[in-house]
């Protein structure tokens, strides 16, 4: 868990590698859970396919056969995380 300091619009980041993904169809959920201070009641929040997205190959011999993306394992990685405060900006909407 990571505390986010005072409220306001936080930007949290995930650097994905090049070459990472295979050809195919991912959905991302996002979860958090939210505590007001000096209480222990917690309140879950979940986006369920908050963002989908293709990944495709740009290498001319890539791995897509006659159209079809292909599969392949699944994966765990390690992902570089990034997680900052933004300025308070009346021109933000």
């Amino acid at each position: 868990m990571h505390a986010l300091g005072p409220a306001g619009v936080i930007d949290i980041i995930a650097k994905i590698p090049a070459n990472l993904l295979a050809e195919a169809t991912y959905s991302v959920t996002i979860s958090c859970v939210l505590t007001r201070r000096d209480e222990t009641q917690e309140y879950p929040l979940i986006v369920y396919n908050a963002l989908t997205f293709i990944a495709f190959s740009t290498d001319e011999t890539g791995p897509s056969i006659l159209g079809r993306m292909q599969k392949s394992g699944l994966i765990s990685p390690k992902l570089e995380w990034t997680v900052r405060a933004e300025q308070a900006d009346a021109t933000r909407v």
